[in-house]
């Protein structure tokens, strides 16, 4: 069965659940598309029937096929989305607490070089609790979170990684040289 361009499997019930939003969406984008003049809707129409041929998302097939560009279809998710679409003229601030106290990284700000005016604000200490997860991670890795001392932490152990991958060798070689290197369960010592 194929509704709006995606092929649906009639043998699962549960597809036809997890999918129908999905297809509602695809709609909406394709409806946003055509009012933005990002294409028509004979393009749209070309894009369904491949999309249904493949089995691939509309979305997917208008940009693979080249009949919308990526910056046309990212204004249509940011219309779908109701998010505000970073443009040429835009940069983004980052902003370092001076409170030492605060555990999370930088605060980063999407700004419009023409106006100044502040297109987005993104903080990581006020994002969902699914999100915080990956975020430690990232801030983890990249020495933003507890300050400085989270970087000294960072690097401490960037240092002590390092040192064990040149001693191990090392020290297993000096063993071996001294025929004090055995192996397996019993003992045995190599030839």
């Amino acid at each position: 069965m194929t509704v709006s361009g995606l092929r649906l499997s009639s043998k699962d019930p549960a597809s036809h659940a997890t999918q129908a939003p999905a297809n509602r969406q695809v709609e909406l984008l394709a409806s946003i598309l055509v009012r933005q003049g990002q294409c028509d809707a004979q393009t749209i129409d070309r894009g369904r029937r491949v999309a249904a041929e493949s089995g691939q998302r509309l979305d997917q097939v208008l940009l693979q096929l080249g009949l919308v560009t990526e910056r046309g279809l990212a204004e249509g998710y940011a219309t779908l989305l109701g998010a505000p679409l970073a443009g040429r003229d835009d940069y983004t601030v980052q902003m370092f607490p001076r409170d030492a106290s605060r555990v999370w990284g930088t605060v980063e700000v999407n700004v419009n070089a023409v106006t100044g005016q502040a297109i987005g604000v993104f903080d990581p200490g006020r994002q969902p609790a699914g999100n915080t997860l990956p975020l430690w991670v990232i801030f983890l890795h990249n020495g933003q979170m507890f300050g400085l001392a989270g970087r000294a932490v960072v690097l401490a152990e960037g240092l002590t990684l390092c040192a064990l991958a040149l001693t191990g060798p090392w020290l297993w070689w000096a063993r071996r040289r001294a025929g004090r290197l055995t192996s397996g369960i019993l003992g045995v010592t190599p030839d």
